[in-house]
């Protein structure tokens, strides 16, 4: 008999001695025995799960996209409340931007400049991802320029204004470091939560 098929032997009358033990159990004994055998199968895959502690060194990280939820459209939406506290923020408090009208002008510039956002950074990380990285990421930011400047000039003239170039540029700059700390932080939050 060779030793493999010995070992498999000796397994089947393992389990076979089991079997008939297990059938001698009171079913109060029998469930015991199956949550027990439960509870060490999710030990054994608790700890094949776990991944070896990572070094948290700072690292500053390019914006390529970030995702704050999973599901598309939350993620879409927690980037327009998001955008509308920063854009809205900046704009008031360093008084680069003005912006005048009802309560909808800021909601629905904010609105447009979201889905013009998401638009552009889904074609550049589809059709321009190496450019992303040659660039480290600064793509994004000439497109956002590109973008409050033609949404302030073409679509809201009347009711947005930038007084210079340099505070378009001024404004977006700041707009998109406030708006990576507040990503940073979601990110911190959500991690801490588990």
């Amino acid at each position: 008999m060779s030793k493999k098929s010995f070992k498999d032997q000796e397994k089947e009358e393992k389990r076979k001695a089991l079997d008939e033990d297990f059938e001698k159990l009171s079913d109060e004994e029998k469930l015991e025995t199956l949550i027990q055998t439960l509870q060490e199968v999710e030990k054994k895959r608790q700890q094949g799960n776990k991944k070896p502690p990572q070094s948290k060194k700072p690292v500053i990280m390019l914006e390529f996209g970030g995702m704050f939820h999973a599901n598309q459209t939350l993620n879409f939406l927690m980037y327009y409340v998001i955008n509308l506290l920063v854009i809205y923020g900046v704009a008031t408090l360093f008084n680069l931007a003005s912006i005048q009208g009802d309560l909808w002008v800021p909601l629905l510039f904010v609105l447009v400049y979201t889905l013009a956002e998401a638009l552009l950074r889904i074609y550049i990380l589809y059709h321009h991802i190496k450019l992303a990285f040659q660039t480290l990421g600064f793509i994004f930011f000439f497109g956002y320029v590109t973008l409050f400047f033609i949404i302030d000039q073409y679509l809201f003239p009347t009711t947005t204004n930038f007084a210079s170039p340099a505070e378009l540029v001024a404004f977006t700059g700041m707009f998109v470091f406030i708006r990576y700390l507040i990503g940073l932080l979601v990110k911190h939050v959500r991690d801490w939560r588990g």
